[in-house]
């Protein structure tokens, strides 16, 4: 791996990897304490005895937990499934609704058997047999999750099932997002947001939403480089912009909830909506299926060309008749 692989990332995702070599270990140990996350599936190939040597390290490095060893169902017996229960770690809660999916339906023949590390470690998803399926821990900044499971169909169905990508999707958001400042927070906090170290120094300008400025200087606390402001004492759209640069990142404090209006639009306004981005509005089921026909199938001009055949053939007749007469 090149020193400037992880420049710029917010996730490393680690799928069934055999061990780590060289100096990627410290590489991305560091970039982990600095705030980026890591996301490890199980596999075949993964070293066992390196992960709880090497990554593991008796609780003291990367990897959140002891591997006890692998387990599989057996293939006369049922497969572990999810353990339904109220999910309360923030990458699940959007799985407390039975719309998200059915979690349940995914099945797992084989897993890494985790020995979990008390207050160290977190569990996000367990297994029906008391065992956890992916496990969280902080790590300086960072955090990592590993996955007791295949990121593939090798060792189960999870990936197969509806749910898989809107969950990976809360997993790798939810890593991403831990080292940097919150684009939504409440009155009476403070604006915290991690900067590259060649960034100490550097000053920065919070334009508050009545146009006030103030200028924030960036800090150094261990090997964190970070900019902190006071707490925000008013709701609305702050701008932090880094002095000498464009680039502009917006923070909304407490907006009040009456400015959204959550009523439907007229179709006539949604219709013009979908004219100007060059798409198609349906306002009933019928012509959604007539829609989406026309979208798979092409249009149905077999219709208009049947009946100006049969029009064709009807005057042919009268035609006849007309010149059997005279």
């Amino acid at each position: 791996m090149r020193n400037d692989d992880l420049r710029q990332q917010e996730v490393i995702i680690m799928a069934d990897v055999a061990r780590l070599q060289g100096n990627t270990q410290n590489d991305i140990d560091k970039f982990v304490k600095e705030g980026g996350g890591l996301l490890v599936f199980a596999g075949p190939d993964c070293d066992v005895d390196w992960y709880n040597r090497e990554f593991f390290r008796k609780g003291e490095g990367l990897y959140p937990a002891a591997i006890k060893g692998q387990t599989r169902a057996d293939s006369d017996s049922l497969p572990a499934r999810i353990l339904m229960q109220r999910f309360t770690h923030p990458a699940a809660l959007y799985f407390n609704d039975v719309r998200a999916g059915r979690l349940q339906d995914a099945e797992f023949r084989h897993w890494f058997e985790f020995v979990p590390q008390g207050d160290q470690t977190q569990r996000i998803f367990n297994l029906d047999r008391n065992v956890p399926l992916m496990i969280e821990k902080k790590y300086g900044r960072g955090r990592v999750i590993a996955v007791a499971t295949t990121a593939n169909a090798a060792w189960s169905n999870l990936p197969l099932q509806p749910f898989f990508v809107p969950l990976m999707q809360r997993l790798t958001t939810y890593l991403a997002t831990e080292g940097s400042a919150p684009a939504w927070q409440l009155v009476g906090s403070t604006i915290r947001l991690p900067l590259e170290k060649a960034e100490l120094g550097s000053e920065f300008t919070l334009r508050d939403p009545t146009g006030q400025t103030q200028t924030l200087n960036s800090a150094k606390e261990g090997d964190a480089v970070f900019i902190q402001s006071p707490p925000i004492t008013q709701p609305g759209i702050f701008q932090l912009q880094k002095v000498g640069t464009e680039k502009t990142t917006l923070l909304a404090f407490n907006i009040d909830g009456t400015e959204s209006n959550l009523k439907a639009l007229p179709p006539a306004d949604i219709q013009k909506i979908a004219q100007r981005y060059d798409s198609a509005y349906a306002e009933t089921l019928p012509a959604y299926q007539a829609l989406d026909r026309t979208r798979r199938h092409g249009s149905e001009l077999w219709q208009p060309l049947l009946i100006l055949l049969l029009g064709l053939l009807f005057a042919e007749v009268l035609l006849q008749q007309h010149i059997a007469k005279g």
